[in-house]
């Protein structure tokens, strides 16, 4: 009976530190001028795919209703992450540029991190997920 015990609690141990490795990421993009279009969302953990297009962890794409726009990503893994975020205002699915290369659609990154001729270091727009977190971003 006592091993029986040693195993029940070893096995509650290991299942609720496999238990915290499900992470949620809630994401929310605040004061929204303009309602045409969609929100583009990339979450990234890989340093060197950030933030090129369809190379993120995960990505979403929202039709925006208000003047707030709302996604949670589930079952994370803990780790070190980045967001990139754009108004997709015609919903082409790109971030359009003018013919200089620079974005003419608006954008920002978790941190609010800002690179210089180019977007951001995937360390100075990164964070670090352990649990549930809540990032609230907005367009300059």
């Amino acid at each position: 009976m006592k091993q029986f015990n040693y195993y029940f609690v070893l096995l509650l141990f290991i299942s609720s530190y496999l238990g915290a490795q499900d992470c949620k990421l809630k994401v929310k993009v605040n004061n929204l001028t303009v309602s045409e279009g969609k929100i583009a969302i990339g979450l990234f953990s890989n340093p060197e795919s950030f933030p090129k297009r369809d190379s993120g962890v995960l990505g979403a794409s929202l039709f925006i209703r208000d003047t707030l726009v709302e996604h949670v990503f589930y079952n994370l893994k803990a780790g070190v992450y980045a967001l990139a975020v754009y108004h997709d205002e015609n919903s082409n699915g790109e971030l359009d540029r003018s013919f200089l290369g620079w974005p003419v659609e608006d954008y920002v990154f978790s941190n609010f991190a800002e690179g210089s001729f180019g977007p951001p270091s995937f360390e100075d727009a990164s964070f670090n997920l352990t649990d549930s977190l809540e990032i609230e971003l907005e367009f300059k």
